[in-house]
């Protein structure tokens, strides 16, 4: 369990009472292939997805977390427009490539693939660690001081199947709150590294 655990996986109470900062992410046993930024509101979330992916032998390659806004995206899923109301923006959402354990990069082709039926029994065992952080991710119940009872939405779900996008949903009026917040530190150039421990 990280570093946060004591706090049932929110470490917003003790570390910013209104959960409202971006931070430079960084886990000393990491599944991620490089640091996030991310809001402090979307740790928990960022938690879970390291643990879930460990426990699998799941890599997770990095596209994006925070965007700031204007910034010209690269490697943007066929069909998929970016919301203008993103939660990139406001540091609430992540886009990944996952590797399972064998060493097949799970991007939205393979996912896209993974709709009809495996093929081979390496296909099996790749698609039931896929399945199972998924599963365990979008199970995961986040309580913060602005998220009560929420779970981390997975774009291969969503009606505009974005498989390589996790994020945290939040209402109008908390995105504007965020967005005016986060856009403003990031231009600042103030973004605090925490380091999750084993």
């Amino acid at each position: 369990m990280g570093a946060f655990g004591y706090a049932g996986l929110n470490p917003l109470n003790f570390i910013d009472p209104d959960g409202k900062e971006l931070v430079r992410l960084i886990f000393e046993n990491s599944a991620f292939s490089e640091p996030i930024i991310v809001d402090k509101t979307f740790i928990p979330v960022a938690i879970q997805m390291n643990e879930a992916a460990l426990k699998r032998g799941i890599r997770i390659e990095v596209q994006a977390s925070f965007r700031p806004s204007g910034a010209v995206l690269n490697n943007v899923v066929a069909g998929v427009t970016p919301a203008k109301r993103s939660k990139h923006y406001v540091g609430r959402a992540i886009d990944v490539n996952l590797v399972d354990k064998q060493g097949k990069w799970w991007h939205s082709k393979a996912f896209a693939a993974m709709r009809t039926e495996p093929k081979t029994p390496q296909e099996v065992v790749s698609r039931s660690q896929i399945l199972g952080f998924l599963t365990e991710l979008k199970s995961t119940e986040i309580s913060t001081e602005i998220d009560r009872g929420k779970n981390p939405r997975w774009g291969g779900d969503f009606s505009t199947f974005d498989p390589v996008h996790f994020d945290l949903d939040l209402g109008r009026e908390a995105w504007d709150k965020l967005y005016q917040e986060n856009q403003k530190q990031y231009q600042c150039g103030d973004i605090p590294t925490y380091t999750v421990a084993d």
